[in-house]
């Protein structure tokens, strides 16, 4: 389809010679520069499309690391509370207030133990020996 268009005197000659050199037409130079241009313009915007994908799973993969070490912080103090009657017995009374908020540190402190220990590959013995060390 013959699409008009001006060119300067200039680029006619730079057109021309160029043409000569491959041994091409003038016309088929032109088709193969806009076939050129169009790949590299499709290519830069999917290029564009990767990188903000790219930044999107990087903040995706933080969120989810931030996640997965709350995951484990929290099992590491439902460990404590759920081994709490074997390791110190069963209460004789109601727990109150104060003694459940003393309880909740040592389960805090404990899951931060648990979850270096995951980092390092400690054993859950070496754990809890270290936990009662701490105490």
């Amino acid at each position: 389809m013959p699409i008009p268009t001006i060119l300067s005197k200039a680029q006619v000659e730079d057109l021309d010679a160029i043409a000569k050199a491959e041994k091409m037409t003038r016309s088929e130079l032109i088709r193969r520069a806009i076939d050129a241009f169009v790949f590299n313009y499709k290519t830069d915007q999917l290029d564009q499309r990767q990188l903000q994908l790219e930044k999107r799973m990087k903040a995706m993969e933080s969120a989810m690391r931030t996640l997965l070490v709350k995951a484990i912080r929290l099992n590491g103090q439902v460990l404590y509370f759920v081994t709490l009657p074997w390791t110190m017995g069963f209460p004789k009374q109601r727990i109150n207030d104060e003694g459940f908020k003393m309880l909740y540190e040592k389960s805090a402190m404990f899951a931060a133990q648990f979850l270096k220990s995951k980092a390092t590959g400690m054993a859950l013995q070496e754990l809890e020996q270290h936990t009662k060390l701490n105490e």
